[in-house]
């Protein structure tokens, strides 16, 4: 009977530790969750998988949009020249991953597919991702046969990473996709140790018809895919942001669709009264080609170094705001303005030089004919 007591005795005991030992795991694992955070993020472009640093260390990251070739040749399956040539740079870095920012094809096709992968994909040696942009989706069953879903999201450390698809319908985030934006702001929202929220898109969304972003706006590559009465960000997307991401919490929303030669490589702007973040950044074989690393300290603070794909001395990119673009919109209008009048003067004064040079011509002829003339 004594026994059967201390044996009873002893079962309880280890239940109330065993209890007690989840409770305490629960705990650790809720103070601190780098610890015991997996990390199985994994690349449908390199398959390679996002490697997990010391859990107190920072991490960084690269943006770049708009890699394929412009203007040079209409036909090239090839990246823009300025982004192949810093692939080293990026593999030379620390960079846990790289997001492209959309428009990566001209036009996606089995042999390009094939061609952006043997000739860019495969000497990145970090992770790619991928915010599709309107050339990627020209033929969306194939993107998608090949690097699966357009819209998705993953969390790494202290951050949330959320691709978004522009190009599903029409430039609105809207229907099953909205819903899906919706439930990935509740779900992290309860979680606490995230600090930093980052969306990514190809199209800039949030200028578009919105007067503080007009400059912006007027400028990107290309207003296809912007219909006029297209309020979605404003009317749907910036309330759950306040609503769901609010709080200790940032907010940066990264765009691509800018960077060809009448638009500029780079935008920085905060918007003071929501706290909302908004960059693009695009390459366009231009001078102005950049890509930008995101670095995260370990404390969550977030800062951006903007690269130069062509060897320029950049500012910071703070510095790349809205007076800056006004100014340097407003500038090459004036110089575009003064290179056609001396470019009209220049023709002018050709045509002028070939109307009087055939005057003159036609004149001697005509007096060469009448001396002739006389002789007879």
């Amino acid at each position: 009977m004594r026994n059967l007591r201390l044996n009873r005795g002893n079962v309880f005991r280890k239940m109330i530790l065993k209890k007690f030992g989840i409770v305490i795991i629960t705990i650790i694992v809720s103070l601190f969750p780098y610890s015991f955070q997996a990390c199985s993020v994994e690349s449908p472009f390199n398959d390679l998988e996002i490697k997990s640093n010391k859990k107190n260390e920072g991490y960084s990251f690269f943006i770049g949009g708009h890699l394929y070739e412009v203007l040079s040749n209409g036909n090239s399956m090839f990246s823009s020249p300025s982004i192949s040539a810093v692939c080293e740079m990026i593999n030379e870095s620390t960079a846990s991953f790289m997001v492209l920012l959309g428009d990566s094809f001209r036009s996606i096709t089995p042999l390009s597919v094939f061609v952006f992968k043997r000739n860019f994909v495969s000497k990145i040696n970090i992770p790619i991702f991928n915010a599709v942009g309107n050339h990627d989706v020209s033929d969306r069953a194939l993107y998608e046969e090949n690097f699966g879903k357009t819209y998705f999201d993953f969390t790494y450390k202290d951050g949330v990473f959320i691709f978004l698809d522009t190009e599903l319908t029409n430039g609105r985030i809207c229907g099953d996709q909205l819903r899906y934006f919706e439930d990935v702001l509740k779900k992290n929202k309860k979680k606490q140790h995230i600090k930093n929220m980052f969306i990514f898109t190809h199209k800039l969304v949030w200028s578009a018809y919105n007067p503080d972003y007009k400059i912006v706006f007027d400028h990107l590559n290309c207003k296809n895919g912007y219909p006029a009465d297209n309020h979605n960000f404003k009317n749907d997307i910036e309330p759950l942001l306040i609503k769901e991401a609010s709080g200790d919490r940032s907010v940066y929303w990264f765009s691509g669709d800018i960077g060809v030669p009448w638009s500029f490589s780079m935008f920085y702007g905060k918007d003071s009264q929501n706290e909302i973040t908004y960059l693009a950044t695009g390459v366009g074989n231009t001078i102005n080609d950049v890509i930008v690393r995101v670095d995260v300290d370990n404390n969550g603070r977030v800062t951006f170094l903007p690269i130069s794909l062509t060897g320029r001395i950049l500012k910071t990119m703070e510095y790349y705001d809205l007076d800056y673009w006004r100014e340097y919109f407003n500038t090459s209008i004036i110089s575009q303005i003064t290179e056609k009048i001396i470019k009209m003067r220049k023709r002018t004064f050709f045509l002028a030089g070939v109307i009087c040079g055939s005057v003159f011509f036609i004149c001697i002829f005509l007096l060469v004919r009448g001396l002739f003339r006389r002789k007879e």
